[in-house]
């Protein structure tokens, strides 16, 4: 339908670009509101039937976690709603965006272009304010480094518009994307990219896939990545910048991973509430980020006064959300993860068309639910609905490899 085509495409251009109404609530976020009360009204029976049915009720779940902590923590309503409103904005983008995609899902064509739109907007209107933020945090940002998000959508375009019947060209691009991002100091999109290339390359060339194969092929291209990159940034190959990121991050007990040491402190804060979590709004006084810098022996560890002001770091969905909310949120994220990589595994061979799309949305989502905060949130809820849509058709028919 054309109207679902310009409402996702509307959709789109509100995905990278965040226009704040009242303070954390969105244009695309009041929108899914409406939309998902206007769906419910029409057809709760549909989508409670649905394949979205146990993402909801976990939604719910954490949405409850969330409100019990926030009230037991810190009883404001401000950060009560502030917490509720991020398993609300899931539950909300995922009823209106399975109504939207779900008899058509090359519809989802649309959102990409918009999200594509989007991204150029960010760059040209946000620059100023992406540098001032850096410079607010003591940070020195590469230009090209703090765009990192919004080249994203147009490596996503190109894998829809263009394969199958570009496939080389779409090959090419993903590996020419994965330089850039290791050149630009992002060496975990440049590794998601180079992966994936690897893996629709075996499909192209007609390879017979044995999932031994390609977990053996996966772990020696992610330790040449790896291997690669240590050398070639030590030696200030990649920029100063680089070599020094480089440093900082090497020298702990956890290697490279201390660049995402804080899921450690969030680690360390959930053994101490396993249940409710620490709140929203919950400020590191005990100490969490010293002491997981402490326990990797990291190349850096906070004074107190930086980090008693701060909300607790995580630097994961998955400990971020059980840290804050509780540990219902934890499942919401673990269930969703399990799900993508049971995608994965079982249909990965029968994604036809959407191949390539769907290898770097897969390694993507996966390395955000273990490493990364949950930040634009639009974009990646369209990825997991895309998903879950995919995985019923193809589970409603005959799995025969296109």
């Amino acid at each position: 339908m054309i109207k679902n085509r310009l409402l996702l495409f509307i959709i789109g251009l509100f995905s990278e670009t965040q226009i704040k109404l009242i303070g954390y609530i969105s244009i695309s976020e009041l929108f899914f509101l409406y939309y998902t009360f206007k769906v419910l009204w029409n057809g709760r029976k549909f989508i409670f039937n649905s394949d979205i049915r146990p993402f909801i009720i976990m939604g719910m779940l954490w949405m409850l976690s969330s409100l019990v902590t926030n009230i037991v923590r810190d009883n404001n309503i401000f950060n009560i709603l502030k917490g509720i409103s991020m398993p609300l904005f899931y539950i909300s983008s995922f009823i209106s965006l399975y109504y939207l995609l779900y008899r058509n899902l090359n519809n989802f064509k649309w959102f990409i272009l918009g999200d594509a739109i989007s991204g150029i907007i960010s760059i040209y209107y946000f620059r100023a304010s992406l540098f001032e933020y850096a410079a607010s945090v003591g940070e020195e940002l590469s230009g090209a480094n703090i765009y990192t998000s919004y080249y994203w959508p147009f490596l996503f375009a190109i894998t829809l518009f263009y394969y199958p019947q570009k496939k080389y060209f779409v090959l090419i691009s993903i590996f020419i994307f994965g330089t850039i991002f290791f050149i630009i100091g992002a060496r975990s999109s440049g590794s998601i990219c180079y992966l994936s290339a690897f893996i629709v390359l075996l499909y192209n060339i007609n390879y017979k896939f044995s999932y031994k194969f390609i977990a053996i092929g996966i772990i020696a291209i992610t330790q040449l990545i790896s291997f690669s990159y240590g050398h070639f940034a030590s030696i200030g190959a990649l920029g100063d910048e680089a070599q020094k990121k480089y440093e900082i991050q090497s020298s702990s007990d956890i290697g490279i991973l201390s660049g995402r040491q804080e899921f450690v402190a969030a680690f360390l804060a959930i053994t101490d509430s396993p249940i409710i979590g620490h709140g929203t709004a919950a400020l590191d006084v005990e100490g969490y980020a010293i002491r997981g810098a402490e326990l990797i022996n990291a190349y850096y560890i906070p004074s107190y006064d930086e980090i008693s002001q701060s909300v607790i770091a995580s630097h994961s969905h998955l400990f971020g959300a059980w840290m804050l909310d509780g540990v219902l949120g934890f499942i919401f994220w673990f269930y969703l993860m399990f799900y993508i990589v049971r995608f994965g595994i079982n249909n990965i061979l029968y994604t036809g068309k959407y191949l390539p799309f769907v290898t770097l949305i897969i390694l993507f989502t996966v390395w955000n639910f273990v490493f990364s905060p949950i930040q634009i949130r639009l974009p990646s809820s369209a990825f997991y609905i895309f998903i879950i849509i995919l995985n019923s058709n193809i589970n409603n028919f005959n799995k025969i490899r296109i």
